[in-house]
């Protein structure tokens, strides 16, 4: 059956909450979720009909979502206001909401048969069990790092939403632990750093020896650093032993790069997650990194000759040189550290920057700002292209932004005198993503780069 001749017989409900990580998110992280990548990725798994009810549930009374009212507008979707049942505005009630008006689409529409649940929260697993009584499909939308495993077992299917940032953050290092000597490996392995007790103090006395260095020193200063961590933890008994019998997860060597890098940020020398830098450590060594392919969200290091005896596991390519010049990876390495760059064509950008300069509004607000656009430039773009377009402007400096010092949303904008005229204005935003590519690359593709800009 093709697609526009498929039933309506398909709810979405998504948790903005949820997707947002909760109630300390910025605008930054707003302006990266994208509802439409959200819905087109549920579209193309081809696990629904067509889409006959769409609601969002949060807090909309926050002004940081905002920015998100055009998008919501342009893809028909209910926005539901949640304020919470308790004085506590960190207790909301947007999944109690979420959970009745599901049972209740389930009693009075019949027609519906599948109900798209875009969250990780593993407290909908309940509802995706009651649901399944009624005889209801359940698929489950979320990023992988924040999903629930009990819901992801309940869901029929899952989708998985791709985030902007999935480096492996640094845990603390933990008190140190005594540990048992590690068994014998099985016959279907299992990584015994996954076993194991968190190896801080290990971590630390690994690589006591090696000079610190910082961020200041340079890329190359920094790598070579980060070279010798590797080697050194190679070499230090426990995860010798690790390594010896299996793996040790990546991010023991993320804790061991910033024991030893003050201020250690993978962007700024250009790799956009921590697993990238990892895989270029490990080209021509005899280490690589590797994922279970049943569970592939966490990555790991292993030897190279190692692998072929493992079932279930997939190697991750390395990384050279070459690699880095691709129009994927400038994208990736622009839309991370500073400035945030986000484009998501070179039309779109030059049709906002034409739009702004026609209309130069003097101290609006960012929220108002982005209203005001998509009102002239309805039809010409969508919503979320205006909002990340926008604020890749406020992140080059395009604006005038009072009073300083103050969150973005508090404040507002003025274009700035030089950048009224559209030429000189999209020239500005070129020099500083080819700033920025030069100072993590050291040298850049203009071919390459002028199919992005």
């Amino acid at each position: 059956m093709k697609p526009d001749q498929a039933p309506f017989n398909t709810a979405v409900f998504y948790d903005i909450e949820n997707l947002l990580g909760g109630y300390s998110f910025n605008v930054q992280w707003v302006a990266e979720l994208s509802l439409k990548d959200i819905l087109t990725r549920i579209r193309a798994s081809g696990l629904t009909g067509r889409v006959a009810v769409q609601r969002a549930y949060a807090n909309w009374s926050d002004p940081r979502l905002g920015i998100l009212r055009n998008e919501i507008n342009e893809l028909g979707i209910d926005p539901i206001q949640i304020f919470g049942f308790s004085r506590d505005a960190k207790r909301n009630a947007a999944d109690i909401q979420l959970a009745i008006d599901a049972i209740d689409l389930a009693h009075l529409r019949p027609a519906i048969g599948t109900f798209v649940i875009v969250s990780g929260d593993g407290g909908f697993a309940s509802l995706a069990k009651k649901l399944h009584e009624y005889g209801r499909t359940v698929i489950g939308a979320a990023y992988r790092k924040a999903t629930n495993q009990t819901l992801r077992s309940v869901c029929d299917e899952f989708v998985w939403i791709e985030t902007s940032d999935e480096d492996e953050e640094p845990a603390k290092l933990p008190k140190p632990a005594k540990t048992k000597p590690a068994p014998a490996a099985p016959a279907s392995p299992v990584p015994v750093a996954a076993l194991s007790p968190s190896p801080g103090k290990s971590i630390e006395d690994a690589v006591a020896t090696i000079p610190k260095s910082s961020m200041l020193a340079g890329r190359d200063a920094v790598l070579a650093t980060a070279r010798k961590v590797i080697e050194q933890i190679a070499k230090q008994p426990l995860f010798k032993s690790m390594l010896d019998q299996e793996c040790i997860s990546t991010t023991v060597l993320g804790q061991a790069f910033h024991l030893r890098v003050e201020d250690m940020d993978y962007p700024q020398l250009g790799f956009p997650k921590l697993r990238d830098l990892v895989r270029y450590l490990c080209t021509g060594t005899d280490w690589q990194i590797a994922r279970s392919t049943a569970n592939g969200t966490t990555d790991y290091l292993i030897r190279r000759n190692r692998l072929k005896d493992l079932d279930g596991w997939e190697a991750l390519p390395d990384l050279s040189d070459s690699d880095f010049h691709g129009e994927a990876y400038y994208r990736s390495i622009l839309s991370k550290g500073v400035p945030m760059i986000r484009i998501p064509d070179p039309s779109s950008l030059r049709t906002l920057i034409t739009c702004l300069s026609e209309n130069p509004s003097c101290e609006i607000p960012l929220a108002a700002a982005i209203e005001s656009l998509a009102e002239s430039l309805q039809g010409k773009m969508p919503a979320e292209n205006i909002r990340s377009g926008l604020l890749t402007l406020i992140n080059v400096d395009a604006f005038i932004r009072k009073p300083e010092n103050m969150p973005l949303l508090e404040q507002v904008l003025t274009l700035r005198d030089t950048w009224t005229n559209p030429v000189d204005a999209y020239n500005h935003v070129r020099a500083a993503a080819r700033e920025k590519i030069l100072r993590m690359l050291g040298k850049i593709d203009d071919a390459i780069f002028d199919r992005i800009l």
